[in-house]
């Protein structure tokens, strides 16, 4: 897949960027959340909180993943909070949700950790061999850390992700029984193949190919995707031949890349995993929110997936939020208004660590 028109959900981080520098940051909070007023989260609230961040390192693999910790002042026991990253290995990028969430809620009372992506800051390891299971492998060792951490509330440990990271935390709560809840801002829940069909394919639209290009390419792409979800080796093989003879007569950044070419990405590396068996194990509180016009993530398909899965696993604590007007960065483009995520993510942390402790 060619990158001028590679979806890898980075417009998040543009826009939460924005959100992160006009938004007040509160400053640290002292005793513990589950009791804690919810006026940490006023914006230009009076009220100042106060926490502390260390360095640390995680092992894993055969690596480090280089972390760092948001401990609020105070004895504890706190709970605590990891934030996964989006898609891609741009280390701003990359960073800019997780900063502003880790402040947010440690100024609310909540241990919150954030760590290096694999192969990206500090962390060791590579990451274009990566795939999303190393990912919630890494995200488990975070897990791990805080479950030792002698302030941690251990009964109340979640697990926070956007985009990509908001696919994974599901993955990373059915592995790791420590993860309490899960919180996902904007990520699919589908398989890879599906989500990257569908990002493609609104970015090629989207572009100023002409419309007689399109009607050729589009019908490629569709089969490209459709025949890797399948595993079909023999139609792979004749799209291939198809698409070297079109190389001759179209600009070979607008074609399906061969099916020897696909696989130096982690979403790529990533084709063929399917987390459903997965999902319909999670029997935890987790809340899920969208922009209605994210044009990255197929946000009808993973609104029915979600209501399939609440079905099968029995779960009754899964909230789906669903905002009209609004990217895949939750930007309303009506209103040109940002949506507070961080205040529902922190919100249902701390609602469910008081009504878990309250029995």
């Amino acid at each position: 897949m060619r990158d001028w028109f590679r979806v890898d959900y980075q417009q998040t981080y543009l826009v939460l960027m924005r959100y992160l520098i006009s938004s007040i940051l509160l400053v640290v909070c002292a005793g513990t959340a589950v009791g804690q007023s919810q006026n940490c989260l006023e914006r230009g609230s009076e009220a100042y909180f106060s926490f502390t961040t260390d360095s640390i390192s995680i092992p894993i693999e055969d690596g480090i993943l280089h972390a760092t910790l948001y401990q609020p002042e105070g004895e504890g026991p706190f709970p605590a909070a990891i934030a996964m990253h989006g898609g891609g290995n741009n280390y701003e990028r990359l960073m800019n949700v997780p900063l502003y969430f880790a402040g947010r809620a440690a100024g609310c009372g909540i241990m919150t950790l954030i760590y290096d992506k694999r192969g990206t800051g500090r962390s060791t390891l590579d990451y274009s061999s990566s795939n999303f299971n190393d990912f919630v492998s890494d995200a488990s060792a975070a897990i791990d850390y805080l479950n030792n951490h002698s302030k941690v509330d251990t009964n109340h440990i979640a697990a926070f992700g956007v985009s990509q990271g908001g696919r994974l935390v599901g993955v990373l709560a059915a592995r790791n029984p420590k993860v309490d809840m899960i919180a996902n801002v904007s990520g699919p829940i589908n398989s890879v193949v599906m989500t990257r069909k569908f990002s493609t394919l609104n970015g090629i639209r989207g572009s100023n190919a002409s419309e007689e290009l399109l009607n050729r390419i589009t019908p490629l792409w569709e089969r490209h995707f459709d025949l890797l979800e399948a595993g079909d080796n023999e139609g792979l093989s004749a799209l291939d031949a198809e698409i070297t003879d079109l190389r001759n007569e179209y600009n070979p950044n607008w074609l399906p890349p061969l099916s020897d070419e696909v696989g130096n990405h982690p979403i790529e590396n990533s084709y063929g995993m399917n987390f459903f068996d997965e999902y319909v194990t999670i029997d935890i509180p987790w809340i899920n929110v969208y922009g209605e016009d994210d044009r990255a993530v197929d946000v009808k398909t993973s609104i029915q997936n979600l209501k399939w899965i609440r079905s099968q696993s029995g779960t009754t604590n899964m909230k789906i939020i669903l905002l009209p007007n609004s990217t895949h960065g939750l930007y309303d483009t009506v209103d040109q208004k940002q949506y507070p995520f961080d205040d529902e993510v922190v919100k249902w942390i701390l609602s469910n660590s008081k009504n878990r402790s309250d029995g």
